[in-house]
């Protein structure tokens, strides 16, 4: 059963979820797009039996996340929209629970939310301080001439985006 729901999810968000950090690029890397094709391929007889049974009201809801995510591709990635759907998530989990409802709901859902929002706040700080040591390391090695310049850097790395935007 955990396939069925990794395999709505992957569907979901045309990425792979199964990661070591909470971050889901915009831009898939070439090991993340064969992943999906293998999925695809070997998987398709089950990705069409789960979309047959599924409620037309979700195959509408599937449809209007692709119209946003093409949306938000056109006009350059700007909103975070897994965040913003991972707190609503969190802000529905606690919702419907009779159990939970009250002061004591109110408290778990806010704590849930804090967590989440320091682990992501955490993930970007670690990945902020990586790129400035890369950075410092690479003009390091520029010094001493074992290194390309930033002018040829920022020139492959624009030619790199440009290879995957087309795949």
């Amino acid at each position: 059963m955990e396939a069925d729901w990794a395999l709505f999810v992957e569907i979901l968000v045309q990425r792979p979820v199964k990661r070591s950090t909470l971050f889901l690029p915009s831009i898939l890397s070439q090991e993340d797009l064969e992943h999906m094709q293998r999925m695809a391929q070997s998987h398709f007889d089950h990705i069409m039996a789960v979309l047959r049974e599924m409620p037309r009201s979700m195959l509408l809801v599937i449809r209007n996340l692709n119209t946003i995510r093409a949306i938000i591709k056109d006009h350059g990635n700007t909103v975070d929209r897994y965040g913003i759907m991972a707190r609503s998530a969190i802000r529905g989990a606690h919702q419907d629970d009779p159990a939970v409802r009250g002061v004591h709901g109110v408290l778990k859902a806010w704590w849930t939310r804090c967590h989440y929002d320091y682990c992501v706040w955490r993930e970007k700080v670690t990945h902020s301080l990586r790129i400035m040591v890369a950075i410092a390391t690479l003009r390091v090695m520029q010094l001493l001439g074992k290194a390309p310049s930033m002018e040829e850097i920022k020139a492959f790395a624009a030619a790199e985006e440009k290879r995957l935007d087309r795949v």
